[in-house]
This record gives structure tokens, C-alpha cells and sequence, in this order.
């Protein structure tokens, strides 16, 4: 069906979008982000998914766009591919539900963006990171890192575009977990998928729906935004229900 993507239904619920393009790193070309659009649209068209796996084929998540391609383009094919390439950041940072970056290689530029633009980074020890856009001339992550890491962080990464290795990454908050294997980052990813599908779809999209609105807003509007996301699962879910069940369960279980 796609040429430069793979999409893949894994489980009930549970789908995987993999960027294909391994002889080229993965490279992000004008196809692939209208693949990639195309894959989250109809993804949400149905209904269905729980939980969306961003992953890459061979020894890289992908390294950004395609410089070789976006130079031979005119200035109007090359600005529209810029804006595209946005687009593509927004739609899987606004997807509704959890997106999970399975990192088992080079996320680098623009591959450095996709990896910020999902809810959580997971990876292995082959995970590498890269923000090179002050050596191309671009500001790349500048607004999705800086809620990753602190502020001076960010800006040491951006100002150096040097490469931070897999352990650096953790320790850092770029990546959530980091395994020593491409099987047991697999393994891990799906082990807590599944603890994500426990919970209601409809609690876990308004959560991260109310996550994102809450960055950058002050602490009183902050408040607001959660109260307002509660107001809406108390009105359109059984969530009182859901309470009394777990008070209960609490109330006979004190082994905690």
C-alpha cells in the first residue's frame, strides 16, 4: 500500500507505523510525509487504536529529511516539503492516542524532531540523538526539546549539534527507558503497551490531550485545563463508577 512507510495492525488496538527507507537511513523524503499522514489520518478515521509504535527499519529510527532530494527541489516543491515535513510533526504530537518512539538507532535532524513529537522514547543502547540545525542553518526541536529538557540543556544541545549517546539520552529525559537489546526493546515496548490498554481509551486521550494544552501555561490556567479535562470524563464516562470500584477493591485489599 506505502512505499517509503510500513503500517502494521500488532494487536487489537495497537498499530505500527515503520519508516522503510533503511539504504538511505530512513531519510524522510516528500513521500514519506505524505505516507505518513496518510497512515495517522486513516488511524484515526477508525477509531480503533489505543496505542501507535513509530519505529525504522534497520540500524536507524530515521535521520530527518532528505537532504540530497530537498536540494534538487525548486524553492516552491522545497518550501512546501518543509511545511509538509511540520505537518507531519504536529499530526503525530496531536494524534490522540499514546505515540510511542521505539528507537533502535540514529534519530538525527529531523529524526531528532519525530522522536520529541512522540508521548514517550523508548530505546536501546544503539540509540543515538542529533540536533544539527544550527549547522544547517535551521532551528531544529528547539520548541519540543525544551519541554523534554531543562532550558539550558536544550540550548547546549541545539548550540553544539553534537551527538549524545544512548546513556546520556536517559539520563536526560530524552528517552524514557533504554534496553541493551533490539529484542528486549521490542519485548518492553509491548509489556507496557499492554499495561496502557488496561485503562479506558477515552481517559487515556483526554489525559494527553490535557498534558499537552498544560505546557507552557501558567500554573492557575494549568489547573483549570485539568479541571476541565476531569469535567469531561465525569460527564461522559462511567468514571464514578470506575472510583467506587477501585475504593472498594482498595478497602478489601491492605496489602499496599
Amino acid at each position: 500500500m506505502y512505499k517509503d512507510i510500513l503500517m502494521s495492525k500488532e494487536k487489537d488496538g495497537v498499530y505500527k507505523i515503520t519508516f522503510n527507507r533503511p539504504d538511505v537511513l530512513n531519510a524522510v523524503s516528500n513521500t514519506m510525509t505524505i505516507e505518513v499522514l496518510d497512515a495517522l489520518e486513516k488511524l484515526k478515521e477508525g477509531g480503533d487504536c489505543r496505542a501507535l509504535i513509530l519505529t525504522g527499519t534497520g540500524r536507524s529510527f530515521t535521520v530527518g529529511a532528505d537532504t540530497t532530494a530537498a536540494v534538487q527541489l525548486s524553492e516552491e516543491d522545497y518550501n512546501a516539503y518543509l511545511d509538509r515535513f511540520s505537518k507531519m510533526l504536529r499530526t503525530i504530537e496531536g494524534f490522540p492516542a499514546p505515540v510511542i518512539g521505539m528507537i533502535d538507532g540514529f534519530a538525527f535532524g529531523g529524526g531528532a524532531e519525530v522522536a520529541c513529537s512522540c508521548d514517550i522514547r523508548f530505546g536501546s543502547e544503539k540509540a543515538r540523538f542529533r540536533f544539527p540545525g544550527a549547522s544547517y542553518g535551521l532551528i531544529v526541536s528547539g520548541s519540543s526539546l525544551s519541554t523534554i529538557v531543562n532550558l539550558p540543556k536544550a540550548k547546549e544541545l541545539l548550540f553544539s549539534s553534537a551527538i549524545i549517546e544512548a546513556e546520556e539520552a536517559y539520563r536526560l529525559g530524552l528517552l524514557n527507558q533504554i534496553y541493551s537489546s533490539s529484542e528486549e526493546l521490542e519485548s518492553a515496548t509491548f509489556a507496557y503497551i499492554d499495561k496502557v490498554v488496561e485503562n479506558r481509551k477515552e481517559v487515556i486521550e483526554k489525559t494527553k490531550e490535557v498534558l499537552n494544552l498544560l505546557v507552557g501555561e501558567t500554573k492557575t490556567d494549568r489547573k483549570k485545563i485539568e479541571s476541565n479535562g476531569n469535567d469531561y470524563l465525569k460527564q461522559n464516562t462511567d468514571q464514578r463508577d470506575t472510583f467506587a470500584y477501585y475504593a472498594n477493591k482498595r478497602k478489601t485489599n491492605r496489602n499496599w
